[in-house]
């Protein structure tokens, strides 16, 4: 969750989905409050999205979106995911779900960027 001020709303808030089995986690729920999209805060929430589930073991993050989501799915591609499958969406027969994937390297140390985050 990333915060503006103390007492203040969360400006974005995600949810992960562990799958211990397959070494990956799915993120759920990702949100950004209005007044937070198309300023760059995208990337951070998904970089801590992406820490908290390597630091607990995945090895990959996977993520769902609509197609006709595109500022989404471009925020998704600039924080390193990549469409691995594009399927029919039952509960909206004018769209598609683009299933997204990102490998997870080993926990990034301090002062160095995960080479998959740039």
């Amino acid at each position: 969750m990333l915060v503006e001020s103390e007492g203040a709303p969360p400006l974005g808030v995600f949810g992960l989905r562990w799958c211990p089995g397959e070494k990956r986690a799915h993120l759920v729920r990702v949100a950004l409050a209005p007044e937070a999209r198309g300023v760059g805060l995208a990337k951070p929430l998904l970089r801590a999205a992406a820490d908290i589930a390597r630091s607990g073991g995945a090895e990959r993050l996977t993520l769902n979106v609509y197609g006709s989501n595109g500022p989404a799915q471009r925020a998704y591609e600039a924080a390193g995911f990549f469409v691995r499958e594009i399927a029919a969406a039952p509960e909206r027969r004018d769209d598609v779900v683009v299933r997204m994937i990102k490998p997870l390297g080993p926990a990034a140390t301090p002062g160095r960027r995960d080479p998959q985050e740039v």
